[in-house]
């Protein structure tokens, strides 16, 4: 759960397929294309901005069915068993091969070193999370809250859960044309009147530069993004499994930007 409100604390089509469960190495938590291409609400990701995200499951979500390189959209089975995440990776245009590294097995790529490793599944860190919002009062808003790097907790203003250690030059964010160097699992926008966006490829912070508009279905400063919202008004009402803005997918540009899968993969 998180931190007091200080804030201080598959198919026979694949290619490869990572073991499910544990640590070890690199598996696919999801794949996407472009944001509009899969709508909220959808069972393969877990149903964002629907109350069904509390009660997704592996089976129910087809995840289990989805492990490898051409699997298909959605999330895969890593998103409910994998812990001990320490890097987070965006990748595109595998290479064939018996592996998963961004580094050698994807010709375009973007790697981030997360601040500590992860302790839960990536689908029960964004749980518990929800589960705060709905059972707290609201803390839309308020810009002193949050304001730590975690990977288990929201981040928000100059804070993050990971930060940019390999690339291979083709993502670029979607106003700046720049690369989007930073990753966050739940962060939050002070900009404005705040908004939300759940693991985020962006450029930039979460203080200044966003504006109003890190929201949508082209949230400003960023590449790519599973989920995201106003922020506004009610957290408790405006969280994950209550409602929803953006879309998962690509929303950035660059030479790696196509109609092929990009994969959200961890280590």
């Amino acid at each position: 759960m998180p931190l007091s409100m200080t804030g201080l604390g598959g198919g026979a089509t694949s290619l490869f397929r990572g073991g499910a469960g544990g640590s070890g190495g690199w598996e696919i938590l999801m794949s996407t294309t472009v944001k509009g291409n899969h709508g909220n609400n959808q069972p393969e990701f877990a149903y964002t901005g629907n109350n069904n995200f509390r009660s997704a499951t592996e089976s129910g979500t087809g995840a289990n069915n989805r492990t490898g390189i051409g699997d298909g959209t959605g999330l895969y089975s890593a998103f409910f068993n994998k812990t001990g995440i320490t890097k987070i990776a965006l990748a595109s245009d595998h290479t064939g091969g018996a592996g998963l590294n961004p580094t050698t097995n994807f010709s375009k790529y973007i790697v981030y070193d997360l601040v500590s490793a992860t302790t839960k599944t990536m689908y029960n860190i964004i749980l518990d999370l929800d589960t705060y919002n709905i059972n707290n009062s609201s803390w839309a808003g308020n810009d002193s809250l949050y304001g730590a790097n975690s990977v288990e907790n929201f981040v928000a203003g100059n804070y993050h859960s990971g930060t940019m250690s390999a690339n291979s030059g083709h993502y670029l964010d979607n106003t700046q044309n720049q690369t989007p160097t930073k990753f966050v699992i739940w962060g939050v926008n002070r900009d404005s009147d705040n908004d939300t966006q759940v693991l985020c490829a962006y450029y930039g912070n979460l203080q200044s530069g966003k504006a109003d508009s890190w929201r949508g279905s082209s949230p400003r400063e960023t590449f790519w993004s599973y989920w995201g919202n106003d922020w506004h008004s009610n957290t408790t009402s405006q969280t994950i499994s209550r409602s929803s803005q953006t879309q998962p997918g690509i929303c950035g540009s660059g030479s790696g930007v196509s109609s092929n899968p990009i994969y959200l993969l961890a280590s």
